[in-house]
């Protein structure tokens, strides 16, 4: 299979992801909504008011407290209804990999059982093999929504305490927990991030795995440069390296989020958090040909 071909089969795995986040979008818009019919029939008119406004009561306090309840029944839905379709769509790109590798030559059959060595991918973002999101996982307690959680209690908190006008409570809940022309709601911004860090960094896992039992030592920084390209990534995008040249990634000075250098991993984290370029794995020969001085050394 030529070069074309190949990238062909790159762009197909990306389009895949980039299809499925855009339903993802569309699912998380729709469960906002969702969660305000949640708020707005069993929650915000349980308030006590003065002249309008509401006031620091110990009811109100103990209601702003009450929203947990709102919260865990709404996890409990949005897990089974978006969650778990998420997970299993970020297990698929496992056969665009194969497809991948399978073009540059490597055969089918040695690409399926290297698949086979690939459950603690599955367990590291908590899907089991009946497809179920598992207790106590990294996607369970994401369907938690703690940030989401902590935003609206603290809205509601703070709306009491200063006696806010009862009115511009209720329109404020709604725009946060829905948004405004111009503005997303609240879990379409938590999630928008998320989402596309998760699907990029089970990707990242799953063709490292691959490229480890292929014993390749090469990849191109896949990617563009945007205005908004951090200097990171900047320097790297469409350029050659070895595997063994990220070692000392973590001690680049343009690297975000300095605090957590010691956990990062080049092959899965790449620019940190939102990064938009990948790893792709290529051969020795195509290596070469693309960056001769790694074969003078």
């Amino acid at each position: 299979m030529n070069q074309q071909e190949q990238n062909k089969l790159y762009l197909r795995k990306e389009n895949f992801i980039d299809s499925k986040l855009k339903v993802l979008e569309k699912e998380v818009s729709g469960m906002q909504k969702n969660l305000y019919e949640m708020i707005a029939s069993d929650y915000v008119g349980k308030f006590d008011t003065k002249d309008g406004k509401l006031i620091p009561s110990e009811k109100n306090m103990r209601l702003a407290r009450e929203l947990e309840v709102i919260m865990n029944n709404f996890s409990n839905i949005f897990q089974k209804s978006v969650l778990k379709d998420f997970a299993n769509n970020m297990l698929k790109v496992t056969d665009f990999s194969i497809d991948y590798f399978n073009g540059m030559g490597y055969s089918k059959k040695k690409l399926n059982d290297i698949k086979k060595g690939m459950g603690y991918i599955s367990e590291r973002i908590g899907i089991s093999d009946k497809g179920n999101i598992l207790k106590g996982s990294y996607l369970d307690s994401l369907s938690k929504n703690a940030e989401v959680r902590k935003g609206l209690k603290d809205f509601v908190i703070n709306s009491v305490a200063g006696q806010k006008n009862y009115p511009e409570y209720l329109k404020g809940m709604k725009e946060m927990v829905v948004g405004k022309a111009g503005t997303d709601g609240i879990l379409q911004r938590y999630y928008r991030q998320f989402a596309y860090d998760t699907y990029n960094q089970v990707d990242s896992a799953i063709n490292l795995h691959f490229a480890d039992s292929l014993e390749m030592e090469y990849f191109i920084y896949s990617g563009s440069v945007i205005d908004t390209t951090r200097p990171f990534c900047r320097k790297r995008a469409g350029k050659v390296f070895s595997i063994d040249e990220t070692k000392d990634w973590k001690n680049d000075p343009d690297l975000i989020d300095k605090k957590t250098k010691q956990s990062y991993n080049p092959l899965i984290d790449r620019g940190r958090y939102n990064c938009r370029h990948s790893i792709r794995y290529i051969s020795k020969e195509l290596a070469c040909q693309k960056r001769p001085e790694l074969c003078e050394k």
